[in-house]
């Protein structure tokens, strides 16, 4: 009979640990960062920023030196860099020189900007 109670306590105390592996807290699961980047004007986005919204300057431009944004185009964009931080700030900067800026965006929970 020890030998059945033993494994009945094996089993019960691998049950509790499935159970606990199972219900991970949803806030500590791996977040999506990425936002997706929607021309709705009739000019060209040249330059796409987005910086940490703690941070107090834009970092370089995220879409290099050929790439730009065309009317009616979009572009996807994951916005992690290493920060688990789901705020940021981002800048769009058209072919004829306007700016449109959204601040304070949190990217874990919205996955789209349509720049007007």
């Amino acid at each position: 009979m020890r030998v059945k109670a033993s494994c009945v306590v094996a089993v019960l105390a691998l049950t509790g640990l499935v159970a606990g592996l199972v219900s991970i807290d949803p806030a500590a699961a791996q977040q999506d960062y990425r936002m997706s980047i929607v021309n709705g004007t009739s000019t060209p986005i040249e330059f796409f920023h987005y910086s940490e919204c703690s941070a107090n300057n834009w970092l370089g431009d995220r879409l290099g030196s050929n790439e730009v944004i065309n009317p009616g185009g979009r572009r996807v964009f994951d916005m992690y860099d290493g920060i688990r931080d789901c705020c940021r700030d981002m800048r769009a900067k058209f072919s004829n020189g306007t700016t449109r800026e959204r601040m304070s965006v949190n990217v874990c929970r919205e996955s789209e900007w349509v720049v007007r």
